[in-house]
């Protein structure tokens, strides 16, 4: 006797239903952050951690090796966790000679952009105020889980040059941003600061960077925290019509999140003036242009599973139709959590209350598989209680196998 459970994945709580004869009547697994805001764990950037060391400015690609904040948003906990994921972003179909750059800062005065470190903290990524912290959301409730200190950016910078004669209101294409993960992920957060600039001169023109999506098309944005950002399912875009560079003012900053699941984003990056009355794109300025800081989160996603019963071995576990016990009679229940991955699900939590009529006096771990290590503080009152227990280690491909002895009156 016992049941099934279906998990929809990591940061949700999942019952099972239904039970037959007197069985045992409710088994819960949940990730132990789910209890929290349904905060859960997040790969993140990590400041001095997994991504570039020098300074630009370069056209090349960049490569960021995320980390795993298992305690987002209480803490900033960073680990090395199996199956990593790891971000690359690209430049491609590029409109005129002036390849967008990382780890470039504009320079609206002067001749050329200024090279700077690639990789930064947080609140200087983009060379500009980058605002309060509860602009930005990752993997939590709106305004949390982002740290300004700990988790970091790219510095990246698009020219404003290729405007020159254009309407200064103009959207100039400028290229498109390629965003390629190592494995496919689902629902990444994209984080920007600093999207706005102006060139500098009295009566300067305030401008813009702003992205469309361009595939997969299935994806769509929403918008999670932050100011002056217009967001629909297709674009992303400053909102102001006085851009500057500050967040507190008329720059562009905060947390979009990209829906669908997906291992390459292509976004088209566009730079879009203000219209100030008076101004002009800067033609001859080749540092002139709108330098942000561009960062990105990955939701954790373990597939968890898990199966009860007192005939192990028999059609996959699944309870058997036909299955009895005895009044007053011992039987042994065999619960089986497995994770499926990709990602590990360390802080998940084993509940199992007993309904009435069923009392359980013993339970033991037997089996770990796939690196899963048995919790301690295993007990039937651990297992019964509201706090449950804590299952720390349970990394993809991995089970754990648990007996409990009960007796049904």
């Amino acid at each position: 006797m016992g049941m099934d459970v279906r998990v929809t994945g990591v940061g949700r709580e999942i019952a099972a239903a239904g039970w037959i004869g007197r069985a045992l009547a409710l088994l819960l697994l949940c990730m132990a952050w789910a209890q929290e805001s349904r905060a859960q764990g997040m790969w993140e950037f990590a400041t001095g951690q997994g991504g570039p060391t020098n300074s630009g400015p370069l056209t090349t690609p960049q490569t960021v090796a995320m980390r795993l904040n298992t305690d987002n948003p209480g803490g900033n906990t960073f680990t090395n966790a199996a199956n990593p994921v790891s971000v690359t972003f690209s430049w491609s179909l590029v409109q005129g000679n002036d390849v967008p750059r990382f780890g470039a800062n504009d320079f609206p005065n002067g001749t050329t952009v200024q090279g700077v470190p690639i990789f930064r903290e947080w609140s200087l990524s983009s060379g500009s105020p980058v605002g309060a912290s509860t602009l930005y959301s990752s993997g939590s409730a709106a305004g949390s889980g982002h740290d300004l200190t700990a988790n970091a950016g790219l510095r990246t910078f698009a020219t404003a040059t290729r405007g020159a004669g254009a309407n200064t209101t103009n959207r100039i294409r400028q290229a498109d941003l390629t965003i390629a993960f190592s494995r496919p992920v689902t629902n990444p957060v994209l984080h920007l600061v600093g999207l706005g600039e102006t060139n500098g001169t009295v009566n300067g023109l305030g401008y813009s960077v702003e992205f469309n999506r361009v595939s997969p098309t299935s994806a769509t944005f929403t918008l999670l925290s932050g100011t002056n950002l217009a967001v629909t399912a297709s674009q992303i875009n400053n909102s102001r019509s006085d851009i500057d560079e500050s967040c507190d003012s008329g720059a562009a900053c905060g947390s979009v999140r990209v829906n669908g699941t997906f291992s390459t984003l292509v976004l088209r990056m566009f730079v879009r003036g203000d219209g100030t009355p008076g101004a002009t794109y800067l033609g001859t300025n080749t540092g002139a242009g709108d330098s942000f800081g561009l960062g990105v989160s990955v939701p954790l996603v373990a597939d968890l599973s898990i199966t009860n019963t007192n005939t192990p071995g028999v059609n996959n576990d699944v309870d058997q139709a036909a299955d009895t016990v005895v009044a007053g009679e011992p039987v042994t229940y065999t619960l089986v959590v497995r994770n499926g991955g990709p990602d590990v699900g360390d802080g998940a939590v084993l509940r199992n209350p007993a309904p009435t009529g069923v009392d359980c006096l013993s339970v033991t771990c037997d089996g770990a598989t796939g690196g899963a290590a048995c919790p301690g503080g295993l007990s039937v009152a651990a297992l019964q209680s509201a706090a449950g227990v804590t299952l720390a280690t349970l990394p993809p491909s991995s089970s754990l196998t648990f007996s409990l002895g009960c007796t049904v009156q």
